[in-house]
Formats: C-alpha cells, structure tokens, sequence
C-alpha cells in the first residue's frame, strides 16, 4: 500500500500545484497518526506491532520530507 501511494505522488505531483503539498501534508498526517497508533500499542505490551508502527511512521514521516523538498522547492517562486 506504502509503495502505490507514493507511485501516486510521482505520477500525480507534476500535473497541478496544489497535488505535491496534498500529498506531503498527507504524509505527515499519517506518520502522526500511525506513531500514535504505535505508542498505544506499545503501552499494551505488544512490543514487536509498536516497532513495526514507529517504523512505518519514520518511513512516512522522511517520505513527507522528501517530497517537500523535491516539489515544494521547484513550485516556489523563492
């Protein structure tokens, strides 16, 4: 699933302006949301779903960074 969304944003990223900042608030969201997911786990003692949660947060969250560096960068006229 990780892997067709960020297909998504290299097909989709160049066709209009407000795409890239969709998908890089879209990143950060999830990464929140799932590191979340993984501290409650984590306080339940399932310490191996926990690592697996932060983990996919960090990939999304760095995900994010990437794609706002790479078409936030290019669409700003600084």
């Amino acid at each position: 699933m990780f892997a067709l969304y960020r297909m998504t944003a290299v097909i989709y990223a160049n066709s209009s302006v407000d795409i890239p900042v969709r998908l890089f608030n879209d990143c950060f969201y999830l990464a929140g949301e799932i590191g979340l997911m993984g501290l409650g786990m984590a306080e339940m003692g399932f310490v191996d779903v926990a690592g697996t949660l932060t983990e996919i947060s960090e990939t999304l969250d760095s995900c994010g960074v990437g794609w706002r560096d790479k078409y936030l960068v290019r669409i700003t006229p600084f």
